[in-house]
């Protein structure tokens, strides 16, 4: 399909039949274990990120290196659900990222082993009978792993123990889990369940890695590893390699390494593997001693020149869907971020606590637009304007239309639809109008982006090409199907120069196949219309009242979201996160979060919550806490959090302030 076909679907609202085009930014989640790579892990942030900005900054590609171990003080996988939490991050990294969206460094150290957050019931009762056959401690597996629907195990958070306590705890643990699965997938390499055990003997570092080779078929190719050893490396340095209790190197570990070097190497191709051998020298990595500053300088070179190889061919393999015409580039950028926030809507409808797909309001709409279109040429019909509360569904009922439509019509239906003030050109009257406009010309001629060789940006001017159109479809496209879809429609901003009611341009009477649905929260008394708007749009073919949410109200359920971030990140984090978000009238891009929020004048400072600061980690955690709605119907669990900040500096400050548990997400 060409770009031309795929912008004309676009423009003729057919979002669902095509991936939406993405912002253009290549974000690679960077990961290693937290004591190795520190000095490689801040030349990937200082020096190789910059540098492909630079690169490519004329492309208008954003560059974003995400390290989880980034300002903090404590290894992150030893907080089981902030894990989880990075895992998701690292899927959003492979949604977004152009090119490259993971890199693996992999040194002489295997461990540390994250817990689960689950155990299905055989997979724990066989690891605690192995323990206990071994002579483990299988007591400490019931006393931290629970069941609470006869099915999973549930690892419990602790609530009163030190953080030197739950370390000590937390690796005993995994030491019982690992050794014990691994054990059993040995004895049963032919047994389906084999697999199982396996994975639950990887390291976090294992675990990333797998997470991010399963994401989807061919994903092998948008990953990067760098193998480093060490040569003549000393026993007994804990952070470079793994030891056991007596502080030898530990085999079995050891043997878990060459195991996942050897499935680095089948997993991943050749151009996507680098290998280094660094001589050791005491105290690890040193960029003043010349064969070290050597060593960086190649591995900086070497992941510069492989990601820009991924990003270049990502854009040859996906060219950007660009219109050659200006007029229908401008248009498409505007149709194609509307699009993707419907989208947004949809995949979050299991979420919506007014389900309209059976209600009689859906029906009535459905019957009226019917109705409208099977009459004879000569009747016509007003703009449908539903009026309704905050939170009483009105943006949900919009997009349930936008979803249903085409299937209520034996005929092509060409949707138009805009969120208002959502972006720059949807916040103005007049700037909104006229791009819809612009569309719908394309819909006439959409290979040349239509314009009248007069077009003018005087309200009057638009007001008139807006009426013009809608005559221009009922003649010439009458076997077609226009619906224009406008929620809020009270947040447009009037200009200075409108000479008369901003809303003036709404018709009043529209052809059978044309339909206006627009949403508003304030009643008709409200709008900017003219009398004669007004008068006709009271009619009960034009105006349907929305009924009162009988839930939590819309400004209660923000408040208590914000409470439970509060209670969770702390308030001097979240007012100041809170803060930024909403003195801007279009919000902030992560990249410009982090620019405000995480200080990089120390690369080996703490970040910390209680100074109000955020890290990729901490930073990840809250986004996706704020993404989620309040889900009173997920089963109660444990309250995680109460512990982590003890945990991890700023992580919950104040962890004994929150008595209710937390409402677990996974």
């Amino acid at each position: 399909m060409t770009s031309e076909e795929k912008i004309k679907e676009f423009l003729q609202g057919q979002s669902r039949a095509r991936k939406l085009p993405v912002p253009k930014i290549t974000k690679i989640f960077v990961a290693s274990t937290r004591t190795d790579f520190v000095e490689e892990r801040r030349h990937l942030l200082e020096m190789v990120g910059p540098e492909l900005q630079s690169h490519y900054d004329d492309l208008g590609l954003e560059i974003e290196l995400v390290d989880m171990h980034y300002g903090t003080t404590v290894d992150p996988c030893y907080d089981a659900e902030l894990f989880v939490d990075h895992l998701h991050e690292l899927g959003e990294c492979h949604r977004v990222s152009m090119g490259c969206f993971f890199i693996c460094l992999v040194g002489d150290k295997y461990q540390p082993y994250v817990l689960p957050l689950t155990l299905e019931k055989d997979s724990f009762q066989s690891i605690s009978t192995k323990a206990n056959c071994n002579g483990l401690n299988s007591e400490l597996l019931d006393t931290w792993y629970t069941s609470h629907d006869q099915e999973n195990y549930v690892l419990q958070q602790p609530r009163d123990i030190t953080c030197e306590e739950w370390l000590v705890t937390q690796k005993e643990l995994g030491s019982i889990i690992q050794s014990s699965a691994q054990e059993i997938a040995t004895n049963e390499i032919d047994s389906p369940t084999a697999l199982i055990y396996h994975a639950l003997a990887w390291s976090a570092l294992e675990r990333q890695f797998s997470h991010a080779l399963g994401l989807a078929p061919g994903t092998a190719h948008h990953i990067l590893a760098v193998v480093r050893d060490w040569e003549g490396l000393e026993e007994k340095h804990a952070d470079y390699q793994d030891l056991d209790n007596e502080g030898h190197i530990d085999t079995k570990q050891k043997e878990q390494l060459k195991t996942f070097r050897n499935r680095l190497a089948t997993s991943l191709p050749n151009d996507n593997r680098i290998y280094f051998s660094v001589p050791w020298k005491t105290g690890g990595l040193d960029s003043d001693n010349e064969e070290h500053e050597a060593y960086l300088n190649q591995f900086r070179e070497e992941l510069i020149s492989k990601i820009q190889i991924l990003i270049d061919k990502n854009m040859i393999d996906e060219p950007e869907i660009k219109a050659r015409n200006k007029y229908v580039q401008e248009v498409f950028k505007e149709v194609t971020c509307h699009l993707s926030m419907e989208q947004e809507h949809l995949s979050q409808q299991k979420d919506n606590i007014i389900d309209w797909s059976s209600s009689p309001i859906l029906e009535r709409i459905c019957n009226s637009m019917l109705n409208s279109y099977e009459t004879e040429s000569g009747n016509r019909h007003g703009p449908l304007i539903m009026h309704g509360a905050h939170g009483s569904g009105k943006t949900s009922l919009l997009s349930d239309i936008f979803n249903k439509c085409d299937k209520w019509f034996n005929s092509t239906v060409f949707r138009v639809i805009r969120f208002s003030g959502t972006t720059p050109r949807s916040s103005y009257n007049l700037e909104l109008l006229r791009l819809i406009c612009e569309q719908i010309c394309m819909l006439f001629r959409p290979s040349e982006g239509y314009l009248p060789k007069d077009a003018s940006f005087d309200p009057l001017y638009v007001n008139n090409w807006f009426q013009t159109l809608i005559r221009r479809f009922e003649d010439f496209l009458n076997n077609e199907m226009l619906v224009i879809f406008i929620d809020d429609i009270h947040r447009l901003n009037p200009l200075d120069s409108d000479i008369v009611a901003a809303l003036s341009w709404l018709p009043i009477s529209l052809p059978r196949n044309v339909h206006v649905l627009v949403t508003t929260s304030l009643p008709l008394e409200s709008l900017k219309l003219t009398p004669v708007q007004r008068e006709r749009f009271k009619n009960a073919d034009c105006y349907i009242e929305l009924p009162s949410p009988t839930e939590v109200s819309l400004e209660a359920r923000v408040e208590d979201q914000l409470q439970r971030l509060e209670n969770e990140f702390g308030f001097l984090a979240i007012s100041k996160l809170a803060g930024f978000l909403t003195c801007t009238e279009f919000g902030l891009s992560e990249t410009e979060l982090l620019e405000l929020l995480m200080p990089t004048s120390n690369s080996s400072a703490t970040l910390s919550l209680q100074a109000g600061h955020f890290n990729f980690s901490t930073l990840c955690a809250a986004r996706r806490r704020m993404s989620i709605r309040h889900r009173t119907e997920v089963e109660v669990q444990y309250d995680s959090y109460s512990f982590a900040g003890r945990l991890f500096p700023g992580r919950s400050p104040n962890h004994n302030v929150r008595k209710e548990p937390y409402l677990s997400i996974y």
